[in-house]
């Protein structure tokens, strides 16, 4: 993939992209009940902590 360098100054679309970049919070969030219970005495078993643990599943 080639990606372009975009003149923001110059852009015909600067006027939108500012109005959500500096006034609409643009977010998203979701939550969800999920049982960790065997994640948990899996981990404990093997001395590893949890938020280390989520962060590799997350990426991976």
């Amino acid at each position: 993939m080639k990606f372009q360098l975009i003149d923001i100054e110059n852009w015909r679309r600067k006027p939108y992209f500012d109005h959500y970049y500096d006034q609409v919070r643009c977010t998203y969030s979701m939550t969800a009940i999920v049982d960790i219970t065997q994640l948990l005495t899996e981990l404990r078993s093997k001395g590893i902590k949890l938020y280390p643990a989520l962060i590799h599943m997350i990426q991976r």
